[in-house]
């Protein structure tokens, strides 16, 4: 029997939970539901021993099976110089991401029904399912496997019944293991042969286009209008060849005005299978704007931009997007670090990305060779001028909440959650402090699990909020889009009023290898908007030390807020004796923008169309301290939240 084979816990999984404190310590702040033993993380891990993980592994077939395909797998480990003792065991453990079907030897004509057989006669194995999730355990019960002797698996077998295929991974995937571990000596500790080979996962076919654009730009001015094909779970695929239309399609700013007709202003003839389109797109007059791509076929595909405000001087000029929260296959996500850095400048057309993996949760812990292999792809995407990669990882205690670490440039280490010297936010702040690395808490409300607010945010290490996600917003209860799982005392509001001088932002947590795109099925996603006017890790990391950032649910919205000229996200000794300003432009019509303060909503004013101008007047925000920020609601139940002006404290 299996000891332990991997601890397997995702961050998209419904059914994560966190400890209550540590050594039993009851928490004043926020509670997580106690977490149930089998997915506590491990206290001590047992080393292998040197009959562990001997011998290597072979795939048939190795070829690249299409997202979400059905077939069988044979999976062949060859014994090593040590062989396979009375007691012990081979392991078959497939991704428990994205679909794969549970392996199991227990319902023949099943998804997923694997078989287990040795070369060796007169060995007897017993295949049962392991006490790992998504693990078949073969147990050596009679006689020995010697060395070059075989253990076959054969995942999705169909000879013992109609059907009992598996099906694959449904997002497209560069090296998936399916993965091998023996145990040589029988003493339940298992270990991975080295070299094990992967699969690739390939997307399927084209069903529809992203048009990724700047979404602010001055008459005069050309911009680039990237144009790929999506599969039907928004896996980038190949452009299909055919006649390319990019249609420029006016959008009414308020219930007065004639938007216009549409106007094709680029036709691409017959466009050759290709990765994708970039087209440069002249810009004469002004106005707001949706662009939409067709590919003609039958039947034809369609995708369009969320808008394009083309005004002189614009109010929004400098407003960079982003989605600085994404997990790959080296942890609980799927795709290599490179490939997300890749989708999300060109696909989602982001400025900014980061590849933040767990640092001690998922398959293998991220200190190991997974952090090199993302600070090289972080190197590599990142390109100042047109697109910034931070480098970054998630802190993933399941006692104090999840954050994010993020450091200034290429230099840092991983302090995983199951260290002593970084198992509280404290050591951790302490540890990342001699690289100027910023934390950012998320999914704070609920959902896989709360921030304790007891614990004080340090102001030169914690800077910013991440307000929304995949899991939903985590604004205050009862609110839009309201994330799964709540904690009472545990969202953004609370720790405004607990003290905490946090800029709001919003990114995606997304584990499907798509950053800056909506997961299927999500409740929101997140995208965060820098006040940067230079795409440089310089300009963005003062955007974030300086909160000069704000989130949205997803789409880009524009947002604009002036109190008595100062920007959001600062810090005043007083109320400033001014109207306070605001001006947001949307993909969709807004209907309320509110001032909010520690108590709720201060000022209300109703939208009516997608350009919105409004002006409150010096907002009431007694007692002090205090703080307030700016919330806006679209009529699609989109929200973007501003960061915070506070009243009282020290000056920025």
């Amino acid at each position: 029997m299996i000891a332990a084979a991997a601890l397997v816990i995702g961050c998209g999984n419904d059914g994560e939970r966190g400890p209550e404190g540590r050594e039993g310590r009851a928490r004043t702040g926020a509670r997580a539901p106690d977490t149930p033993p089998e997915l506590a993380p491990p206290t001590e891990i047992p080393e292998p021993a040197p009959e562990d993980g001997e011998g290597f592994v072979r795939l048939d077939p190795p070829d690249p099976v299409v997202c979400g395909s059905l077939g069988t797998w044979t999976i062949e480990w060859t014994a090593g110089p040590s062989g396979l003792s009375p007691g012990g065991g081979v392991v078959l453990q497939i991704s428990p991401f994205w679909g794969w079907s549970p392996p199991h030897g227990s319902a023949p004509g099943a998804p997923g029904f694997t078989t287990v057989s040795t070369s060796d006669p007169d060995a007897e194995l017993r295949l049962a399912d392991g006490l790992v999730p998504m693990t078949v355990v073969a147990s050596l019960e009679r006689g020995s496997i010697e060395p070059g002797e075989r253990v076959t698996f054969v995942y999705g077998d169909t000879t013992a019944g109609k059907g009992g295929r598996a099906r694959a991974d449904m997002y497209a995937e560069a090296f998936e293991e399916l993965l091998i571990k023996t145990d040589g000596n029988g003493d339940g500790v298992f270990g991975a042969p080295p070299d094990q080979p992967t699969l690739r996962i390939l997307p399927g076919r084209a069903d529809r286009l992203a048009v990724a654009s700047p979404c602010v730009a001055a008459p005069g001015d050309t911009i680039v209008v990237c144009v790929h094909a999506l599969d039907a779970r928004e896996n980038r695929t190949t452009l299909p060849p055919g006649r390319l239309l990019l249609v420029r399609a006016p959008l009414r700013e308020d219930a007065a005005t004639d938007p216009g007709a549409p106007d094709t202003v680029a036709i691409l003839g017959r466009v050759t299978e290709s990765d994708g389109e970039r087209i440069r797109l002249p810009l004469e007059r002004p106005g707001l704007f949706r662009l939409i791509a067709i590919l003609e076929g039958s039947p034809p595909l369609r995708g369009a931009n969320d808008l394009l405000l083309v005004e002189e001087g614009s109010t929004f000029t400098g407003v960079l997007w982003g989605d600085i929260h994404a997990h790959s296959a080296l942890s609980d996500g799927t795709g290599h670090p490179k490939e997300l850095y890749a989708y999300a400048r060109d696909v989602a057309g982001l400025d900014v990305a980061c590849v933040t993996d767990h640092d001690a949760h998922g398959l293998a812990p991220l200190a190991e060779d997974g952090w090199e292999i993302i600070r090289a792809a972080t190197r590599a995407a990142h390109e100042p001028g047109r697109f910034v990669a931070l480098l970054g990882y998630e802190w993933t205690s399941w006692t104090w909440g999840h954050r994010n670490v993020y450091y200034p440039d290429l230099e840092g280490e991983v302090f995983a959650f199951t260290e002593p010297n970084s198992d509280t936010p404290e050591a951790l702040w302490d540890r990342i402090a001699p690289y100027a690395a910023m934390t950012i808490p998320h999914h704070p409300g609920g959902g896989p699990v709360p921030i304790d607010w007891s614990v004080p945010s340090d102001e030169e290490r914690e800077r910013v909020v991440e307000i929304c996600s995949i899991h939903g917003s985590s604004e205050a209860p009862g609110l839009e889009r309201g994330i799964y799982r709540s904690v009472p005392g545990a969202f953004v509001r609370d720790a405004l009023n607990r003290g905490h001088r946090l800029g709001i932002l919003a990114s995606g947590d997304t584990h499907d290898g798509h950053p800056g795109r909506r997961t299927l099925g999500a409740p929101a996603n997140g995208l965060v908007a820098f006040r940067a006017r230079e795409r440089t890790r310089e300009a963005i990391w003062s955007a974030l030390r300086g909160r000069r950032v704000y989130g949205t649910s997803g789409p880009r919205i524009l947002l604009h807020t002036d109190w008595g000229g100062h920007a959001p996200g600062t810090e005043l000794p007083a109320a400033p004796e001014a109207a306070l300003t605001v001006r947001v432009v949307a993909p969709d019509p807004v209907e309320v923008i509110e001032v909010v303060g520690p108590e709720g909503p201060l000022e209300t004013a109703f939208g009516g169309g997608r350009a919105v101008s409004c002006t409150f007047l010096a907002p009431p925000i007694d007692p002090r301290p205090a703080w307030i920020y700016v919330r806006v609601v679209l009529a699609s139940g989109e929200v973007a939240w501003d960061s915070p002006y506070w009243t009282s404290g020290p000056g920025t």
